[in-house]
C-alpha cells in the first residue's frame, strides 16, 4: 500500500515527488506513511503543555515554560513539529516561526553536546595502545625473571 503522491509526509509536513520512496528531509519510509502516527513517539504531558501555552499563545514567558519543561522530559521533536505544523497552518504567526527556531537551536546543541571530540577519541586510543604495550612489558619481564630464577638452580 503506498501513499499519495500529493500527500505531505505525515512527519516533517515535507511534500513529495511522485517517485520518492522516503521523505527527502525526514526519511521516513513512503509505505510506512499509511500507518505512521507523528506523536506515537512524544513523551507523556507535552499534548498537555502545548495545550497550556497555546491557550495563552501571545504570552512569551509561557513559550520559555514549555520549551523548558519539553526539552526536560525530551520533547523537543514533538513540540518542533507542533510549531512547524502552527507556523504552516498560519504563515503569518511570527511566535510560531521564532519559537520553531529556538527549538531547533536548541536540540542542536543538546544534539552537539552528546558528541565525543575528535580529539578526545584519539587520545582514548592513544591510553588503550599505551596500556597494552605496558601490559605486555609487563608480562615479558616477569617472563625473562622466572627464567632467570630458574635457569640459576
Amino acid at each position: 500500500m503506498s501513499a499519495d503522491p500529493s500527500e505531505p509526509c505525515p512527519r516533517c509536513e515535507r511534500s513529495r515527488a511522485a517517485s520518492d520512496e522516503a521523505c527527502a528531509q525526514c526519511g521516513l519510509l513512503v509505505s510506512r506513511w499509511p500507518g505512521f502516527d507523528p506523536g506515537a513517539g512524544d513523551p507523556p504531558g507535552l499534548e498537555a503543555l502545548w495545550a497550556t501555552c497555546a491557550a495563552t499563545w501571545l504570552d512569551v514567558a509561557a513559550h520559555d515554560r514549555l520549551l523548558q519543561a519539553a526539552s526536560l522530559i525530551d520533547g523537543l521533536p514533538g513540540l518542533a513539529r507542533r510549531y512547524r505544523l502552527r507556523a504552516k497552518a498560519d504563515p503569518d504567526d511570527e511566535m510560531a516561526r521564532r519559537r520553531l527556531q529556538k527549538v531547533v537551536v536548541m536540540a542542536e546543541h543538546a544534539a552537539r553536546a552528546q558528541v565525543v571530540p575528535f580529539q578526545a577519541l584519539t587520545a582514548m586510543r592513544a591510553a588503550w595502545y599505551l596500556g597494552h604495550v605496558l601490559g605486555v612489558l609487563g608480562v615479558l619481564a616477569v617472563g625473562y625473571m622466572l627464567l632467570r630464577v630458574l635457569g640459576r638452580r
